[in-house]
């Protein structure tokens, strides 16, 4: 079976070392693309066919971390319709495709590491990603996607990611949880 992940940097770290018996994880990283950027471009930025994803094949979006660490900041009040565009795009190749599971992998928790670009204290960009991984969870309630949230696994106490799960930047690096998800999923 091949799973798919479709999005930013989140698509590649950790997927690409994810490692569950009889699921193949090809990734498909679209450079710094951001859930605004997805929404925007939508069938020029992402074709399931111009990416060799098959009819029957699961697919995970990954995006939204550059959304959250940037332009939820510059654009506080355009964040339910980057949102509602995210899975319009989503829709538009799944009409055409039809995977045989969608799933939106949520925005990790942020670092409190700095970052050449990021806007907003910690604590905004902490809720700017609930705010986002809120919207995210009910819209893949509302159209039958699966939510992958890995956050209760690398949360620290106040809510940002623990060190000890983080590469250097902004990625969980370490692939348990979602060998752990999967795993579970195709029980």
């Amino acid at each position: 079976m091949k799973f798919h992940t479709v999005g930013d940097s989140h698509s590649l770290i950790p997927w690409s070392s994810v490692v569950v018996p009889g699921i193949e994880i090809v990734t498909h990283h679209l450079g710094s693309k951001t859930m605004y950027g997805f929404g925007r471009d939508r069938l020029f930025c992402c074709d399931f066919k111009r990416l060799g994803i098959a009819e029957g094949e699961d697919v995970c979006f990954c995006f939204g971390e550059i959304d959250c660490r940037v332009h939820v900041h510059l654009h506080p009040g355009a964040t339910a319709r980057t949102v509602a565009r995210y899975f319009e795009a989503i829709e538009m190749n799944i009409v055409r495709y039809w995977p045989r599971d969608v799933f939106l992998m949520a925005v990790v928790p942020p670092r409190r590491v700095p970052r050449a670009i990021h806007y907003g204290s910690d604590y905004d960009r902490l809720a700017y990603t609930h705010v986002v991984n809120d919207m995210l969870e009910e819209g893949c309630r509302d159209r039958g996607f699966r939510f992958i949230d890995v956050g209760p696994w690398c949360r620290d106490d106040k809510g940002f990611m623990r060190d000890e799960v983080a590469d250097k930047r902004t990625h969980l690096a370490d692939p348990k949880p979602l060998e752990m998800y999967l795993a579970n999923l195709r029980r």
